[in-house]
């Protein structure tokens, strides 16, 4: 019986080969549940030959920038969320070499000085 391992976060996730394979040919993707999609998925860079140290960088990308863009890149509140510092979580987008820009899916607000003069524009072209 072969047994691949993935260490990732101190927990260990054991999978047999024979329950892979069967789980990677019997089941439509939508049906799966997230943990048979990630061993789904993790077969299959097995199979390809990725590196273990590239899995855990690609998953740990994967996730934070999940993370971010549901915040709106947001890193004081991703940071929270992931369970880490934000000094953490910067140091980390910078070793996974993440453009924090590319991950806000909307435009930042304006600075309050910039909304004050504007609005203050605004009033002056009514009157």
């Amino acid at each position: 019986m072969h047994v691949s391992t993935l260490l990732a976060s101190s927990q260990e996730l054991r999978l047999e080969h024979n329950q892979c394979h069967s789980l990677f040919l019997s089941h439509p993707p939508e049906r799966l549940t997230v943990k048979e999609q990630l061993e789904r998925l993790v077969l299959q860079m097995y199979r390809s030959g990725t590196p273990y140290s590239e899995a855990v960088r690609e998953f740990q990308k994967a996730f934070i920038i999940t993370v971010l863009r549901d915040l709106n890149g947001n890193q004081v509140r991703a940071a929270g969320k992931l369970g880490m510092h934000r000094n953490t979580l910067r140091r980390t987008l910078h070793e996974l070499d993440v453009d924090i820009k590319s991950v806000r899916l909307l435009r930042r607000r304006p600075p309050v000085s910039a909304r004050l003069s504007s609005a203050g524009e605004m009033k002056a072209s009514t009157k």
